[in-house]
């Protein structure tokens, strides 16, 4: 239902790829965050408010312990955006071993990848796809 109401505020159907954490704060907010490219600002049109520069976000100082969702949201944009960038990077063709890797305990499962490429397990190229 929450997606719903965002695609009719923004008058879009597509909201992007949802990034991988949520984020939580000290209140116990959750919010999860989905990150898409936008080829004209002004095709989006939300009432009361304004495009900012990406340069203005950045220079703020990390959130504190406490921070409300709203500064946590402003603090990590940058890594959502990086996230999303190696995100969508395709491996060339060819022939690949993969491997996961796994940490577990209780009540947690983690499968671990690389930073530079986080879409794919770790591997290695075996040979080219002719």
């Amino acid at each position: 239902q929450a997606a719903a109401q965002m695609q009719t505020a923004l008058s879009i159907q597509d909201l992007g790829q949802l990034y991988h954490k949520p984020l939580r704060d000290s209140e116990g907010t959750i919010v999860i965050c989905t990150v898409n490219y936008t080829h004209s600002p002004k095709s989006i049109s939300v009432l009361n408010s304004r495009w900012l520069p990406l340069g203005k976000l950045s220079k703020r100082a990390p959130p504190a312990p406490d921070a409300n969702i709203s500064e946590i949201l402003m603090s990590t944009i940058q890594e959502q955006i990086t996230y999303h960038q190696v995100s969508s990077i395709r491996l060339p063709r060819g022939l690949y071993l993969a491997y996961l890797k796994m940490r577990s305990c209780v009540d947690l499962l983690q499968v671990l990848v690389p930073a530079k490429s986080p879409n794919v397990p770790p591997h290695c190229k075996i040979r080219d796809n002719p």
